[in-house]
Order: C-alpha cells, then sequence, then structure tokens
C-alpha cells in the first residue's frame, strides 16, 4: 500500500502545470505599449510596440482584431515569440476610438478584466497610434516615454487603465489624457486632450494643459515661466467661486532669475502682480479653447461651484521663497 500510495503521488505530480508549463523570458515578446486605432471599415487596428531591450528586437506588430485578447492571440502567430502584456506601460487610442463613448467603454471594460494586461497601464490620447508605436518600438524613442512614466509624469493628467474607467463612470465620460504625437520621429507626449460626455475631444496645448490643472485644483508644483524669464513652481491653495469671479489663490517659489531681481519690496509685488497675469491668462485660455471646440465640454472643466456661468478671473499670488536664483 505504501508503495501504491507513493506511485499516486508522483503520478499526480507529473500532471501538475508548475515550472513544467512555464515559459522562459526569451520566449516571450514584453509589449511596451499598444496602440488602437478604428479602420476606415468599422474594424479595429492593435499595435505593439515591444521593448527594446536589445539589438536585433522584433518591430511593431500591427494586426486587426475585435479585443484586445484576440489582438494579443492575432500578434502571437506573426511572431516567433508569444506578446506578454503584464508589464504594459501605456495603451495609446486614437481619436477615432476615443470619439464614440460606447466603443471607448467597451475596450477599457475588456482590458481591464481581461487578466492578460495590467490595470496599471497608463492610458494616453494619439493621433496615427501606428506610426507612434512603430517609433515606440526604437530604443530611444521608448526609452524616452518610459523616463516620462518613471518619473510621474510631466503634468500630473495622466490616468491608468482602472482610475480612467472609474473616471469616466463617475464623471460623465470627462477626463483629461496626455497627447502621444510624432516629433522629429519619436513619440513624446505634448499636451492632452479632453474628453467630453458627447464623444467629443478638445486638444489641449501644454498651456491649456496647465490652466486645466490649475482650474481643477491640481495646480501643486506646476512649473510656469514668465516672459521675462522667471520661472516659479506653484502651489495651488484654494478656488473659489462667488457670483460671477473665480478666485485662484496660489503660493509660488521663484526657481530661476537673475541675482538681485527682488532686491526690495515693490520689486516683489510688481513680480507677483506680473504671476498674476500669466496665470490668469493660462486659465483663460483653457476655457477659450475648450468653448471653441466644444461648447458643452466648457463645463467640464469649470470647479462645480462655478457650473452654469462662465465667471472672470483673477489670480492671489503669494511669492513665499526666492528659491535658489542665478
Amino acid at each position: 500500500m505504501r508503495r501504491l500510495g507513493l506511485f499516486c503521488v508522483i503520478l499526480s505530480l507529473l500532471f501538475c502545470s508548475g515550472c513544467w508549463d512555464g515559459q522562459d523570458p526569451e520566449e516571450r515578446l514584453y509589449v511596451f505599449s499598444v496602440g488602437v486605432s478604428q479602420q476606415e471599415d468599422g474594424s479595429l487596428l492593435f499595435s505593439f510596440a515591444p521593448a527594446a531591450l536589445a539589438e536585433g528586437e522584433e518591430k511593431a506588430i500591427h494586426v486587426t482584431a475585435g479585443s484586445f485578447s484576440q489582438a494579443a492571440k492575432a500578434a502571437e502567430r506573426l511572431s516567433s515569440r508569444t506578446p506578454f502584456l503584464g508589464q504594459l506601460k501605456a495603451i495609446v487610442l486614437d481619436e477615432s476610438v476615443l470619439r464614440q463613448p460606447k466603443l471607448l467603454a467597451k475596450l477599457l471594460d475588456e482590458a481591464e478584466r481581461w487578466g492578460g494586461i495590467s490595470s496599471r497601464a497608463v492610458v494616453l490620447a494619439g493621433r496615427d497610434t501606428q506610426a507612434c508605436t512603430d517609433a515606440l518600438a526604437q530604443e530611444e524613442s521608448g526609452f524616452s516615454l518610459w523616463e516620462y512614466f518613471r518619473n510621474g509624469g510631466e503634468g500630473g493628467a495622466e490616468l491608468d487603465l482602472e482610475l480612467l474607467e472609474n473616471t469616466l463612470a463617475a464623471c460623465k465620460q470627462t477626463a483629461v489624457l496626455p497627447f502621444l504625437s510624432l516629433t522629429e520621429e519619436r513619440a513624446r507626449v505634448t499636451g492632452a486632450v479632453l474628453l467630453c460626455a458627447d464623444g467629443g475631444v478638445v486638444p489641449f496645448d501644454e498651456e491649456a494643459e496647465i490652466g486645466w490643472r490649475l482650474l481643477s485644483g491640481k495646480g501643486q508644483g506646476e512649473i510656469i515661466t514668465l516672459d521675462n524669464g522667471f520661472v516659479f513652481s506653484v502651489q495651488q491653495e484654494k478656488t473659489v467661486c462667488k457670483e460671477d469671479l473665480m478666485v485662484l489663490t496660489v503660493k509660488a517659489t521663484l526657481r530661476q532669475a537673475k541675482a538681485g531681481a527682488l532686491s526690495d519690496e515693490t520689486a516683489l509685488q510688481q513680480i507677483e502682480e506680473a504671476l498674476s497675469i500669466r496665470i490668469k491668462q493660462l486659465v483663460e485660455h483653457t476655457i477659450e479653447t475648450t468653448a471653441a471646440a466644444d461648447p458643452d465640454g466648457l463645463w467640464a472643466v469649470l470647479p462645480r461651484q462655478c457650473q452654469g456661468k462662465l465667471p472672470q478671473i483673477q489670480a492671489d499670488v503669494e511669492v513665499i521663497s526666492t528659491g535658489q536664483v542665478e
């Protein structure tokens, strides 16, 4: 009986997956980012950009499929290795997808539920996602974007997969995503886009993105440069709407200026006034950009207490430290 029991134990081990069913890292194609766009016939084009870890790495793989899981299987048939999305850093969605709330929700839900994709993957907007993923498959470009994510982004507008789903559900389909575009054949984050409830997509340049963060109360550590070359790091204290006036209270640290630039109290008051005007310009630029592209989206960028009316903007600025100056 003891021999029979030992034989059964050994036999059962043979049917356990364990390391017998494992896959060597060399057999995996580690995918850095995935781009999704809708083609003219309505089908979805998925573009997989592998992490360029060494010379001879495979180029981006482009397949037509109905979902992320189907696309991964199709990509596996075109590659000598198995695509692995467990360490995915970015999902880049084309405007053709972002302008369709139902399609966007379907893709995000499937990606979040499917165990093959990390829920921490950051979602970005983009144009010509096929070209962007081709660029990301190159070592230098991919490393540049990886630095962006590793440092927590440059602007604070980034949303991971799980957080974006929650944001869209809670905010009636409004969110701001970083925008990925090709600059000198390299994929870079330049500005952002606002997703509106009706499927509208409002492009934000870098100034409009800064204004949005100030409007939404996320202007913590924001870097603002004046025309005279002065560079400030701002900390937004609060935003208050009273009747037709919105007041942003900001404290700022001067990071760069000419030596002796703030030698007396009068000079300090002048620079505070200049920074106040600049913040007002940034916020007004955001409001004007949104109103021109999608009037309904305007209420998505304004604080709740300002809903239903377009306020005048006032910035109260206090320079609390001169920091390190040249």
